[in-house]
């Protein structure tokens, strides 16, 4: 599923046509997270590779000329001990933060004028 997202993430960064890239779970939990089961057994050199190939998706997300957007269901909330109203609260004042940084309004002017964000460094 890994080596998939890797080929989906710089498909879309180079379509000049997707204008956002939204992550989310099929399932009832959204995982950030590695799988560690898939390490269990394997060589010194797979759990290498697998790693080599989790930095290579964090960095294609990170460089995405799109906003990156992670949807996250209900679960994820929950797993941090938040009711749904603080949940809310929370979400609201970290979409406040995150709104107001520079690669932020960067990112919305580009999607509002339906141009790629211009990035200034990593």
């Amino acid at each position: 599923m890994l080596a998939a997202l890797e080929q989906a993430v710089a498909d879309a960064a180079a379509d000049a046509v997707v204008r956002v890239v939204v992550l989310g779970a099929e399932g009832t939990v959204f995982c950030s997270g590695h799988d560690l089961s898939e390490m269990t057994g394997g060589s010194c050199e797979s759990c290498t590779d697998l790693f080599g190939l989790c930095s290579r998706v964090m960095l294609g997300l990170r460089r995405s000329p799109q906003p990156v957007i992670a949807r996250v269901q209900r679960t994820a909330y929950e797993q941090l001990g938040l009711g749904e109203p603080a949940a809310y609260e929370r979400a609201v004042a970290v979409m406040t933060e995150n709104a107001l940084s520079r690669v932020a309004q960067e990112g919305m002017q580009a999607f509002l004028q339906k141009r790629n964000a211009v990035r200034t460094g990593d």
